[in-house]
This record gives C-alpha cells, sequence and structure tokens, in this order.
C-alpha cells in the first residue's frame, strides 16, 4: 500500500509540473485525450516500477543464496 501511495503521489507531481495543472479527474469534467494521457503516464510508471522491484528482488536472492528465481518454464 505505501508503494501504491508513493507512486500515486509522484505520478500527480509529474503530471503538475509537465501541465502545470491538476491530474484529469472525470469528476471535473476534463477531455478523454487528458486522461487517456494520464492513463499511459500511469501505465508506463507502473510498469516500470514493477519491473525495476522484480530485478532488485532477483538480484537480491541471487546475492543470499547464489541461486535465481525460477521462471516456471
Amino acid at each position: 500500500m505505501l508503494a501504491g501511495r508513493l507512486m500515486d503521489r509522484g505520478l500527480a507531481k509529474g503530471w503538475r509540473a509537465w501541465k502545470d495543472d491538476d491530474p484529469p479527474s472525470f469528476d471535473r469534467g476534463d477531455s478523454w485525450s487528458k486522461a487517456l494521457a494520464w492513463t499511459a503516464l500511469s501505465a508506463a510508471a507502473i510498469g516500470t516500477a514493477e519491473l525495476a522491484a522484480r530485478r532488485g528482488a532477483d538480484l537480491g536472492l541471487k546475492r543470499l543464496t547464489g541461486k535465481r528465481i525460477a521462471t516456471g518454464a
């Protein structure tokens, strides 16, 4: 939950720095193009964070045990 909250805050700050406006909200009646841009930015940031977390976990396990995470294949 903490990581999700930090990601949400980081995305909102990034949007405000880029657009000088609050992130889109359908409550305010923002346009679809703004909503799609927000969705794309969110998906890219979350995908990158997930990739970094998985890579960090794999490296940590390898450092502790000398083994890599089983991929199931």
